[in-house]
């Protein structure tokens, strides 16, 4: 973890493999880190106890996370996978439930030289209602979080689209592609 007014490292967190994604905490936890790592692994860090926090997240099929998103109330994290599955795993201090794992959202896509090498991005709206997840087939897609289910498929690319974002106060979505065409377009709501 970098400070960049010393412009030094302030803590160093060791993993079992390489690291793949990194997202701090909400803003009531910005003492939690969350990372995922070449092993499959998703882990809590507690950079207080400079230590992992709880147990890895459960993810059965090991799948390997290009991103994590921490939801604006800091309740769910949502995890895009290599394979380009979605993961939404509930992240509050404590879990009644047995799994955190609350949610797969499948992949659209079966393009596995692809997908072995290709990061895919997501974003939560501003509300936390709903998660854009870039796409391997090019057209990103926009999942309800409450319902579980795919809210809208976005204008086709034409190729894969790995950088997606909502905008932070409008119904605004921003998707860029391999071939370095960002677009904006309008998300509508149910």
């Amino acid at each position: 973890i970098w400070d960049l007014r010393v412009k030094a490292p302030v803590n160093s967190l060791n993993g079992s493999a390489p690291a793949l994604a990194v997202e701090f905490g909400p803003t009531n936890r910005q003492y939690m880190l969350f990372t995922s790592s070449l092993d499959g692994l998703i882990q809590m860090w507690d950079q207080r106890k400079l230590s992992v926090s709880s147990a890895s997240l459960e993810n059965d099929d090991h799948q390997l996370v290009a991103d994590l998103k921490v939801c604006h109330d800091g309740t769910m994290m949502f995890a895009s996978s290599l394979s380009g599955n979605g993961l939404l795993y509930d992240v509050q201090p404590f879990v009644e439930q047995p799994s955190r794992l609350l949610h797969t959202f499948p992949s659209s896509s079966s393009n596995r030289a692809i997908r072995a090498s290709t990061p895919i991005r997501c974003s939560w709206s501003s509300d936390d209602q709903y998660v854009i997840q870039g796409s391997f087939s090019g057209a990103p897609i926009v999942w309800n979080v409450s319902q579980r289910n795919i809210q809208s498929c976005l204008n086709s690319h034409g190729c894969l689209t790995g950088l997606v974002a909502f905008h932070p106060e409008q119904d605004l979505v921003a998707s860029g592609d391999l071939r370095g065409q960002v677009r904006t377009e309008w998300f509508h709501r149910g």
